[in-house]
This record gives structure tokens, sequence and C-alpha cells, in this order.
């Protein structure tokens, strides 16, 4: 009788053990990702002239985005991630027309949560490398490098997450003898998402 309860156990011990490895193996392949986003850019002046610095209150360019994602894994036996891939983004407020080409390249860690492995919460940062397709400010500026950070929450294949963008360089820029004015822009992502 021992013998048959000594199989018993073995067995279900077999069975949970490769349901656990095959769940870790999931959680270390790499993964496609589309995204919608609620993405509206946020704006603000800094001018400086006769040694004198002044800042405006930032104004806020409604708009959406639409990205690809190609996470990658690079470690053996952790949930690291690099992703990287493309999305387009519009902003509009007063006649004024934003449309960026934005190329992400991040680092996820990716916390697989709860015994069936199905929900996961993935930190991010990285570099953003943006480039204003349309830019109607005065003086605009065609190349933008931002720094992203955020995190994303993924139930099976569906996906919510949140995340900002700071331009470290301005979108637009005027400078004249006595002035100089600088128009720096961040982008907040409020986003759904699917995995395949």
């Amino acid at each position: 009788m021992n013998y048959i309860k000594f199989l018993a156990v073995a067995f279900a011990m077999t069975i949970a053990m490769s349901a656990s490895a095959k769940s870790s193996a999931d959680a270390l392949k790499g993964y496609n990702r589309v995204e919608l986003s609620y993405a509206p850019l946020f704006v603000g002046d800094v001018a400086a002239s006769g040694g004198w610095t002044s800042y405006s209150p930032s104004s806020t360019m409604h708009g959406f985005a639409a990205d690809y994602t190609r996470g990658i894994h690079v470690t053996k036996n952790l949930p690291m991630f690099i992703e990287v891939g493309g999305g387009i983004q519009f902003n509009r407020a007063n006649e004024c027309n934003i449309l960026r080409l934005n190329v992400p390249a991040n680092f996820t860690y990716r916390f697989a949560v709860g015994s069936a492995k199905v929900w996961k919460i993935s930190p991010y940062t990285g570099l953003n490398f943006g480039f204003n397709l349309v830019n109607d400010f005065l003086y605009d500026k065609v190349f933008q490098l931002g720094w992203n950070a955020g995190c994303n929450f993924t139930y099976k294949r569906f996906l919510l997450g949140i995340g900002y963008t700071v331009d470290f360089m301005p979108i637009a820029e005027y400078k004249s003898r006595i002035i100089s004015e600088d128009v720096y822009s961040g982008t907040l992502k409020v986003k759904v998402g699917f995995e395949f």
C-alpha cells in the first residue's frame, strides 16, 4: 500500500514540476506586442534674456499613439528583456500638429505573479529616439532624444500600462541676440495592448 502511495505522490510531483518548468520557460520566451495609447504631449517654454530665466506653465496637446514592441530575452534564467520597436504618435492643439515616429529601446524585468503565472508586472526604463515628421512649432526640431519610464501589467496576453517620456532635447527653439527660448516636451501614455 505504501508503494502505491509513493508512486502516486511521485507522479503528482512529476506533473507539478513539468507544469512549473513549462510556465518558467514561457516566462523566458520573447514576445511581440501591439499597443494603442491615449498620449497627451505636454509642452512648456524656458526663456532667457538679460540674465533672467522665465518658465511658462505647460500646456497639453491631446493625442494618441499606436506602437509595436518586440521583447528579446537577454539572460539565461531571469525574465530580463530588451524591448525594441516603433510607433506613430499624433498630437494636436490650437491648429498646431505634431506627428512623431518613436523608436524606443527599453530594459524591462517581467515579474510573474500568482501560482498560475498568468499575471506579469513589468517595470521598464530606457531611451526614446523621436523623429518629428510634422512639427508646426516655429523653429521646430526634427529629432528629439528622450528617456522612457513606466510599468506594464499583463494578464495572459492582454496588457494595461502607463508610461512617461521626458524629452532631453527641445521640440522647438528660438535664439536671437536678445532672447533665447526653448520649448520642452514630455508624453504620458495610458495604453492597452495585446501580446503574441
